[in-house]
């Protein structure tokens, strides 16, 4: 469990501090938006006097596990101590982010200061496909263009991120890395298509040309829940008839 305050424009200092009390009562950790937008940064400069990251402080949410999703616009070295600090970690969501006009949140940098930064794809209300390897790629090639450095992000840095950054979210129950000894969390790619032609760096292939149509078996604790392409514990047909019917109702209903 995990308590999850939406953002300070919308929950306030005082439901974050109380909410940063109950973490600390129940040791459970919190996820929170922080400093998304400019905008967001520019409102809480004006009436808190802080940004949105130093707000998040002075409520007490950094005494214990802290997940932020975005943190796009940090204000100065002080915004990246805090967000460097002991159990908080850092969803950079890039497709997001883009289309939404957000802005680029400032990897490299975080990735120097010790940050522990992971890949999200935000919801379906900002992000059309929810594909991790476009939110690798995306995450190198935005760096590297903001800052005209190609060397700004590697794919290294990119898949751990994907991998070992999404797991230090979980609290450490989960490390991110095929070793004996860890759970059996699998993904299995096909690597024989045309844009996997020829092969000579995995890595790379995996950060740049990977894409999550290219994933053939799913496998979560030692349980396959895609199998050859297929779901297995949901219906995917009737999912999708679901969803075509709800939509549907809802177009109706507003006219």
């Amino acid at each position: 469990m995990t308590y999850g305050p939406h953002a300070p424009y919308t929950c306030g200092p005082e439901l974050m501090a109380d909410v940063a009390r109950r973490a600390d009562t129940h040791d459970l950790a919190v996820h929170i938006h922080l400093s998304e937008t400019t905008r967001e940064v520019a409102d809480s400069l004006d009436r808190h006097g802080c940004s949105p990251i130093e707000l998040a402080a002075r409520t007490g949410l950094y005494g214990g596990r802290l997940h932020v999703a975005h943190a796009v616009h940090p204000q100065g070295d002080a915004d990246l101590g805090r967000l460097a600090g002991s159990g908080v970690t850092v969803a950079h969501c890039p497709v997001s982010n883009l289309k939404l006009g957000a802005g680029v949140a400032p990897i490299p940098e975080y990735l120097a200061r010790g940050v522990v930064a992971g890949l999200g794809t935000d919801s379906m209300a900002s992000n059309n496909t929810a594909d991790l390897f476009e939110e690798i790629k995306t995450a190198a090639l935005v760096a590297r263009g903001v800052r005209q450095d190609p060397t700004a992000m590697l794919a290294a840095d990119v898949l751990r991120m994907a991998t070992q950054g999404g797991a230090a979210a979980f609290g450490g129950r989960l490390s991110g890395r095929l070793a004996a000894g860890e759970p059996a969390d699998l993904v299995l790619l096909d690597a024989t298509g045309p844009h996997a032609t020829p092969l000579p760096d995995p890595i790379a292939h995996l950060a740049y040309g990977a894409r999550g149509g290219d994933v053939t078996d799913v496998v979560v604790a030692g349980r396959r829940l895609l199998a050859n392409g297929v779901l297995t514990t949901l219906d995917e047909s009737a999912v999708r008839a679901d969803a075509n019917r709800r939509t549907a109702r809802i177009t109706a209903e507003l006219g």
